[in-house]
């Protein structure tokens, strides 16, 4: 009887112990920022390090530990927040950026990583360094008719799906008289005014917003902006990554979310002939708990085409995604790459490999 009440209460702590090991690893830190970017505008280059501070919530249950936050160059420092955040408390991470020796147009990232959801967040700062002794002539280089633009592309990096973009275009008339320029048919997420007259030798500039919320297309893309002066007419690229923001999402939201598994994510094929169609089959399963949805699948190569049977998956349910590569044209070893943009929140970008030779 001894012996079996000593059995029952180590089981009985054994299962406690489960129970409470179980609760931990199913609750956890969820990190949220105010913003994931920021622009910074013009900046002298001899004007000093600048500076700015992005702030965080814990929105989880359990404390966020930040193990450090790595840039995209040595220009970047950081500081951040090193004891650890408790649920509902605020953090802070903040960049700093030195413009000396580093004119003209920057985008620059950070990366935080943590113990939290989602474990590795990007930051991006934004600006432009405005070389010393510069003259109009330099700033300037770019021409539509006698109006000058910096650049014609301007790149905004990692843009979050729910963000307004503050876009700053500066123009300088170069001719003897009044000019005006004008951005024919904005696109239906930027807004701002369309059109400005500039006396001769005056700077200004166009400022716009771009509600990234009312775009349709996921992922890495270029927006035109159509510029004319007269006759003379110009485009500006804008070249982003729109990704989905699910910083929004609580503790018990990620644990219920959509999670893609690829059980094949290296498609090999056998030697072939310069001319062949590949065609290849690639399953994705939802392993999560509410439905998956391909936002958008992107080749990067007119050669490789595909088919997908349907683009929202159910949970514990298959997709078929079908990928025909056309190798005309081609020869040797093939390395090719297609990307998924998915609303997992832990992996919202996937990618599936095409690896083979051709003879």
């Amino acid at each position: 009887m001894q012996v079996r009440r000593v059995i029952m209460k180590r089981f009985s702590l054994l299962f406690l112990l489960c129970g409470i090991t179980t609760l931990l690893f199913a609750q956890g830190g969820v990190i949220s920022f105010k913003s994931l970017e920021h622009q910074f505008g013009d900046a002298q280059e001899d004007s000093g390090v600048l500076h700015h501070t992005f702030e965080f919530t814990n929105k989880g249950t359990a404390p966020i530990i930040i193990y450090g936050v790595s840039t995209s160059c040595g220009c970047t420092a950081s500081e951040w927040t090193k004891e650890p955040i408790l649920p509902g408390k605020k953090g802070v991470v903040t960049a700093n950026f030195d413009p000396k020796g580093r004119p003209y147009s920057f985008s620059k990232t950070l990366t935080v990583r943590s113990n939290a959801e989602p474990s590795n967040v990007v930051l991006t700062i934004r600006g432009y360094v405005i070389p010393r002794n510069a003259t109009e002539k330099d700033l300037y280089a770019q021409r539509i008719g006698e109006i000058g633009f910096r650049s014609f592309y301007q790149i905004l990096g990692d843009v979050s799906s729910t963000s307004v973009q503050r876009i700053e275009v500066p123009v300088h008339n170069f001719a003897e008289e009044t000019k005006a320029v004008e951005i024919k048919d904005l696109p239906k997420f930027i807004s701002g005014k369309k059109k400005l007259t500039l006396k001769p030798n005056e700077t200004a500039k166009f400022v716009l917003e771009l509600k990234a919320k009312k775009m349709d297309e996921w992922g890495a893309q270029s927006v035109e902006l159509k510029f004319a002066s007269g006759e003379a007419l110009g485009t500006l690229y804008l070249h982003l990554t729109r990704l989905e923001d699910f910083s929004h999402l609580s503790a018990k939201e990620r644990e219920r979310a959509p999670h893609l598994e690829i059980p094949m994510p290296q498609l090999l094929f056998d030697a072939c002939r310069s001319g062949d169609e590949v065609v290849k089959e690639c399953e994705l399963k939802n392993i999560g708990k509410t439905p998956l949805v391909i936002r958008r699948i992107i080749t990067n190569c007119s050669c490789i085409t595909y088919a997908l049977d349907k683009e929202s998956i159910p949970a514990g349910e298959s997709a078929k995604l079908t990928l025909t590569f056309n190798t005309q044209g081609y020869m040797g070893e093939q390395h090719r790459q297609i990307y998924l943009i998915v609303n997992d929140p832990v992996e919202p970008t996937r990618s599936v490999e095409f690896i083979g030779t051709i003879q």
